[in-house]
């Protein structure tokens, strides 16, 4: 089963977020791909792709809406 997420569609859709702020310090600070996704997952719940969703999002690698996308199929 996956973990819920803790985040809402809002939070997700506002890049200016604080839990986005806090992925993309993560990555300018050096972790490794997969250590800031299992933070991700840790802290605000979700699996291994929403995690790697988010992660990207931050970083503007892909829009906001993939991940809805993602959740509105679980």
């Amino acid at each position: 089963m996956v973990a819920r997420m803790t985040i809402g569609r809002e939070t997700i859709l506002n890049l200016d977020s604080v839990e986005y702020k806090w992925i993309e310090a993560l990555c300018y600070d050096g972790v490794e791909e997969e250590m800031i996704n299992e933070s991700i997952q840790r802290c605000l719940g979700g699996d291994k792709a929403s995690a790697d969703l988010l992660r990207r999002i931050a970083l503007k690698q892909c829009s906001p809406n993939e991940l809805l996308r993602y959740i509105d199929q679980l």
